[in-house]
């Protein structure tokens, strides 16, 4: 799921207590996911994975539902191989994956 599409509290309100979501722009999600762990958070807990790794041109770089960061457009192996360090450097936990 997205969840940043949606408002946390009203999917905690209607029985969801734990989201993945896939594709999201590292720099809100991975906040936002971190937040979800504290018990002030109103929604569920969030696990992220970060951006969607995509050809050029692919999904979901150019739905209109997607902010620019939802994707990330990767150029060949060796880009893909870039991308996995850069996000596991930026901050990326274990408990994300769990």
């Amino acid at each position: 799921m997205h969840i940043r599409l949606a408002d946390p509290a009203e999917v905690l309100a209607g029985g969801v207590t734990a989201v993945r979501d896939l594709a999201w722009v590292p720099q809100e999600i991975f906040p936002l996911a971190d937040a979800s762990e504290l018990p002030s958070f109103t929604g569920p807990l969030i696990r992220a994975v970060g951006p969607m790794l995509t050809a050029p041109g692919g999904y979901p770089t150019t739905e209109g539902w997607a902010p620019p960061g939802t994707g990330r457009e990767l150029a060949g192996p060796e880009d893909a191989a870039a991308a996995v360090i850069e996000l596991a450097a930026s901050g990326l936990r274990r408990s994300r994956f769990r």
